[in-house]
């Protein structure tokens, strides 16, 4: 997810591999158990996420809803010994001042998905 108002942009990177970059670090979290949540706020915006282990037993595994043009999916090839298709949905909700964004990864070889949930709430903006 990546936001650009004025000169500022704002980018959040939800990844299990250290990312390098050159931009300004605002905050981060390096433990890998889950789960954990981070707020902070940069230049106006508020931001929020809360990442955890989540349970895909209904349906998209979205603990929100989503009208149909506001999320996407990508599924990826199947592990050969494992009958479940990795894939990862995101959906999104804009309402005035802010952004929310709901992720669902999963990795069916480690049994595992997870959820993310990022809020962006635009308190004001300096250009």
């Amino acid at each position: 997810m990546s936001l650009e108002f004025g000169s500022h942009k704002l980018t959040e990177f939800l990844s299990c591999v250290p990312i390098e970059t050159e931009a300004k670090v605002v905050t981060q979290i390096t433990t890998p158990e889950l789960p954990w949540e981070i707020s902070c706020r940069v230049s106006g915006i508020d931001y929020g996420c809360r990442l955890c282990l989540a349970d895909d037993s209904d349906g998209d595994g979205f603990r929100n809803s989503f009208e149909a043009d506001q999320q996407i999916s990508a599924f990826y090839p199947n592990t050969p010994g494992f009958p479940a298709t990795p894939v990862t949905r995101i959906g999104w909700r804009l309402k005035t001042g802010e952004i929310f964004v709901e992720t669902i990864h999963s990795y069916p070889e480690e049994k595992q998905v997870v959820r993310s949930e990022s809020i962006f709430r635009f308190t004001s903006m300096q250009a």
